[in-house]
Order: structure tokens, then sequence, then C-alpha cells
């Protein structure tokens, strides 16, 4: 299982913006706002100990990229 995980002073992947605290899916890191706008919204959960189902169409999508 991918993990979903707090990430410090890191460019997000979709938009570029570096926050203090960033969320890592995998090896994908986003800002917030795009963790919220290109995954959750898009149907992808994020289970309580922070992992992420690797066979969900929006996490495959973001890898392919």
């Amino acid at each position: 299982m991918a993990k979903a995980a707090v990430y410090y002073n890191a460019k997000c992947l979709c938009c570029g913006k570096v926050e203090e605290v960033m969320a890592k899916v995998g090896p994908m890191v986003f800002c917030n706002e795009c963790l919220q706008t290109e995954l959750v919204d898009k149907g992808m959960e994020i289970n309580e100990r922070g992992e992420v189902d690797p066979l969900s169409k929006t996490y495959k999508k973001w890898i392919k990229i």
C-alpha cells in the first residue's frame, strides 16, 4: 500500500507551490490545496493509517504522469 504522509519544504508536483507542510502520497508531494482537488475530490480515499489504495484510478493516473 502507498502511504500518505506529511512532508516538509518540498515543491508541489501539481502547482509548484512550496509550503511549510506538504502531503506526500507514495512518491508524489502535493500542497494541501492540490491534494484536495487532485486526489480527494476525485475519489481517492486515504484510510486512518494514511494508506492509499495503489490500484485506485486516480493514483494510477498521477503515477503515470
